[in-house]
């Protein structure tokens, strides 16, 4: 319920439930990578749409209170790198 009422306020998203799934996105931002592949492991975790070519140019992060402080921490500082590293310190 509270990741429902979350994801109700972003136009597009793709949801990740740890620094694993995290790495994954980070990846594909950097990289690119197989679409399908990217689809079919967050089938059930992507906004109506998604499409990751388009919608990872640009990221936020919301948290929920089911991940623990460390690991939301982590994940925001790989997305905050991953940014970095591809668009610059500048962007």
């Amino acid at each position: 319920e509270e990741t429902i009422a979350t994801l109700s306020f972003a136009k597009s998203y793709v949801c990740v439930a740890n620094l694993k799934q995290a790495e994954y996105v980070a990846n594909y931002v950097l990289h690119g990578g197989d679409k399908s592949e990217f689809m079919e492991k967050f089938k059930a975790a992507c906004s109506e749409g998604f499409d990751p070519d388009v919608d990872l140019e640009r990221v936020g992060m919301a948290n929920q209170t089911t991940m623990m402080k460390s690991e939301t921490v982590l994940i925001g500082k790989l997305f905050e790198r991953t940014m970095i590293k591809k668009y610059g310190p500048e962007n």
